[in-house]
């Protein structure tokens, strides 16, 4: 029995990668198996979380405003995202007006691409090329966005850097309760200053970097995908 799988882009990454001496590694039969235990089961694939995916998520919005203030965008930023689709592929871009782009909330300073002149992550790449594919834009702008960390995230970071600083000679030394204080107030003057970015100005705090559309690279999309579903239908009867 075919099925006629459609990829998200966010999983082309991992699904274009290759093992040694295999054209399918590890990573791209991990997402297979876990797409056909969806069909099949309806079995969600695991779901990982972090403070930075966290971050990423909920600052979207803020990040597209950014971006529209510094680069003029005429867009409307609350306009609902949809989902679309073609043969190979299903996803929503996050930008899809007038222009096409996908907003990365950097989660400190020291992970935004202040200097870079290129994208160096290719996922993003595969990604960008996938919604130019499933859109038919020409072009597709990849937006770096250095914006506030969420308070809730704030305040778990100064808890969890308290108690790191409590373990260092200089608070053990201290009595309990000056210890737990002084260590509460450097805490939250290292966490504030790699969590709000006010200090710096909105244009240095927003990074674009513009794809163009590369037929070669969403051929090979088209090619990889179409051997994959070989193997999707050869694990969704093996499971």
């Amino acid at each position: 029995m075919k099925h006629n799988w459609l990829v998200r882009p966010s999983k082309l990454g991992g699904l274009m990668s290759k093992g040694r001496g295999k054209d399918f590694g590890d990573t791209a039969m991990k997402i297979i198996q876990e797409s056909a235990l969806f069909h099949k089961y309806g079995i969600e694939p695991k779901q990982i979380t972090s403070k930075q995916m966290e971050k990423g998520t909920l600052n979207e919005r803020e990040g597209m405003q950014l971006a529209k203030d510094v680069f003029d965008w005429d867009i409307d930023i609350d306009a609902p995202k949809v989902r679309l689709f073609n043969d190979f592929m299903t996803g929503e871009p996050d930008l899809n007006q007038s222009i096409l782009a996908d907003i990365k909330c950097s989660y400190s300073a020291h992970s935004f691409p202040w200097l870079d002149t290129e994208v160096k992550n290719k996922a993003y790449i595969l990604q960008m090329q996938s919604y130019m594919f499933l859109t038919n834009h020409q072009q597709c702008e990849l937006v770096y966005c250095l914006t506030n960390t969420p308070d809730h995230i704030i305040q778990d970071e100064i808890q969890r850097k308290v108690y790191q600083l409590l373990k260092q000679p200089k608070f053990i030394e201290m009595d309990m309760d000056e210890s737990f204080a002084s260590a509460e107030a450097e805490a939250e003057k290292q966490v504030l200053n790699d969590s709000i970015f006010d200090k710096i100005p909105k244009e240095k705090r927003v990074k674009r970097f513009i794809i163009e559309r590369d037929e070669t690279i969403i051929w090979e999309i088209q090619e990889r995908i179409t051997k994959a579903r070989e193997i999707f239908d050869q694990v969704f009867e093996a499971i």
